[in-house]
C-alpha cells in the first residue's frame, strides 16, 4: 500500500512541475502534454503493480512482476529528466541580456536542478538495481525513499516562491536615489532640500539573426 501512496504523491508533484512548464513555455501543449501523458502512464502502471502485489503472499513473489517494476521506474526517470531539462531550457531562453535579470535566471536554473536532483538520482539508482540484480529486492531500499523526496522537493519549491519573487521584482525595477547636489552643484532651490528618485523600467526585444536589441527606458522623477 505504501507503493500506492508513493506513486500518487509522485504523480501529483510531477504534474505540478508540468503545469509550470506549460506556463513558462507560453502554453506549449505538445511539450507539457507529452510529459503529462508519460505521468499518466506511469501512474497507471503503478496502480496495476499495487493490485497485482496485493494478491501475493510473500515479498519474494514480487520478483515475478519485475518487468512491471522496471517499466514504472523507467517512466519515472524519463519524466524527472524531461522536467528538469525542459525547465532549464525554457529559463535559458528567457535570458534578457541584462546582468541582473540573467543572474536571477541562473539562480532559478540552479534551484530547479537542485530540487530535482535527488528524485532523479533515486529513480535512476532504483532502475539500475532492478536491471543489475533482478532477483533481489535491493531496489526497494531506494524506491521507498522517492515519495518522501518528492514531498520535500514540492515543499521546498513552495517555500522558496516568496524569496525568488522578491528577487525578480527587484531586478525589474531599478531605484536610484540622488542627492540634489549632484544635479545642482551651486546649491538647492529656495534653500530646500529635495530628494529625487528615478524609477527606470527596461525591456529588451530580440529579433533577426543578429539578435538585435531594442532597449527602451522610461524615467519618472519626483
Amino acid at each position: 500500500m505504501e507503493a500506492l501512496f508513493t506513486g500518487v504523491n509522485a504523480g501529483i508533484v510531477q504534474t505540478f512541475y508540468t503545469f509550470r512548464i506549460l506556463r513558462l513555455s507560453k502554453r506549449n501543449f505538445w511539450l507539457s502534454g507529452s510529459i503529462f501523458l508519460v505521468i499518466v502512464s506511469k501512474t497507471g502502471c503503478g496502480a496495476a503493480w499495487v493490485i497485482l502485489s496485493m494478491q501475493l503472499d510473500t515479498y519474494e513473489q514480487l520478483l515475478n512482476i519485475s518487468a512491471l517494476t522496471i517499466t514504472i521506474n523507467a517512466l519515472s526517470t524519463v519524466v524527472d529528466v524531461s522536467i528538469a531539462v525542459s525547465l532549464c531550457y525554457l529559463l535559458h531562453k528567457a535570458r534578457t541580456g541584462f546582468k541582473r535579470s540573467d543572474s536571477i535566471i541562473n539562480k532559478l536554473i540552479i534551484f530547479v536542478v537542485n530540487t530535482g536532483m535527488l528524485t532523479t538520482f533515486c529513480a535512476i539508482t532504483t532502475l539500475v538495481c532492478l536491471i543489475a540484480s533482478p532477483h533481489s529486492l535491493v531496489y526497494a531500499t531506494f524506491y521507498f525513499c522517492i515519495g518522501r523526496l518528492y514531498t520535500n522537493s514540492f515543499l521546498a519549491t513552495l517555500n522558496a516562491r516568496k524569496s525568488l519573487s522578491n528577487n525578480i521584482d527587484d531586478s525589474n525595477n531599478i531605484m536610484m536615489s540622488m542627492s540634489p547636489s549632484v544635479l545642482n552643484p551651486q546649491g538647492t532651490t529656495n534653500g530646500k532640500t529635495q530628494n529625487i528618485a528615478i524609477h527606470i523600467d527596461t525591456s529588451v526585444v530580440k529579433s533577426g539573426s543578429h539578435n538585435d536589441e531594442d532597449n527602451s527606458s522610461h524615467a519618472d522623477t519626483k
